[in-house]
């Protein structure tokens, strides 16, 4: 029987398969922990036993994963949820941060080739300017890393969630309802903290590759011209996370290398100080103590 491990941060096991109500939820399953799945006939959800405590009940298969790592393919297809630019998001103004930038000069991603694509990313940053414009300035409770890591990956023709459905409304599309996306009703915002999250959860539906260390992703950057992502989960998940965006090296801006590897990326994020560019000033900042996890991310 084959096994599987899970991808979420903790996942519910349930009596009955639906998240409707807290009220079936017999237990949680720790991030890898080893399941065996007894029955897969319900579409979203699979019966499965628990090796290490024997537990039966049925959780939400897009948490697991082959221990072969092999994907695991949804169901149905559960698309981005992504609002259509709206006239007030604007680099000048803090209104409609959960909304793309509409009516601006912000270029897009330049597809072409390598050389192309590189040059283009070089632009986005220049143009969204994040160490100047007004959406991305932090305020006394807030800064704004997953507002302008959002933006950054929508010019560059990549998605990661501003906000993202309610686990309810996964539901209803996995039952093949059309959901209208509506603000606070069927989707939520998301911080940096749910972005980690999702990432393990949603990624490879998305075309993100996970990469296992800096030196990889600032090389995959470099040469190719893709979307390099890095974000931290705090532990005290009621205070913000963070996320940066990893760009490609220029003549002028470097990634800081130790022995010839990669030991911190060329960066660009908004947070409590902005940078267009940073590598050395905020040093090894994920593996500070106040996170939990991290994850590098690869978007072609």
């Amino acid at each position: 029987m084959t096994r599987y491990s899970v991808i979420a941060p903790a996942l519910n096991i349930r009596s009955t398969a639906s998240s409707s109500s807290p009220a079936n939820i017999i237990g949680r399953i720790p991030f890898q922990g080893i399941v065996e799945v007894l029955d897969r006939t319900t579409p979203g959800w699979w019966k499965v036993k628990v090796v290490l405590t024997q537990l039966e009940g049925y959780v939400a298969s897009r948490y697991l994963i082959a221990e072969d790592d092999q994907p695991i393919f949804i169901d149905k297809k559960i698309d981005k949820a992504e609002f259509k630019p709206h006239p007030r998001a604007r680099l000048t103004s803090k209104a409609k941060p959960a909304w793309p930038i509409g009516g601006s000069d912000v270029p897009y991603r330049n597809m072409k080739d390598i050389a192309s694509k590189l040059a283009s990313i070089g632009q986005i940053i220049k143009v969204l300017d994040v160490e100047q414009s007004q959406r991305y300035q932090r305020t006394k409770e807030n800064t704004f890393c997953n507002v302008y890591a959002y933006d950054f990956c929508h010019f560059a023709k990549t998605y990661i969630p501003r906000v993202w459905w309610t686990e309810k409304a996964i539901d209803r599309l996995r039952n093949g309802e059309k959901i209208e996306l509506l603000y606070g009703i069927t989707a939520r915002e998301y911080t940096a903290n749910l972005i980690h999250d999702w990432f393990l959860d949603w990624g490879r539906e998305f075309a993100w590759e996970k990469i296992p260390d800096v030196h990889t992703l600032q090389q995959m950057v470099n040469s190719k011209g893709g979307v390099g992502i890095l974000c931290a989960k705090r532990r005290e998940t009621r205070k913000s996370g963070h996320i940066t965006v990893v760009v490609p090296e220029t003549e002028s801006e470097k990634a800081i290398y130790q022995n010839g590897q990669v030991i911190i990326p060329l960066q660009s994020q908004a947070g409590a100080v902005n940078f267009n560019y940073f590598s050395e000033e905020a040093g090894m900042w994920w593996q500070h103590e106040r996170f939990s996890s991290f994850i590098f991310y690869y978007h072609a």
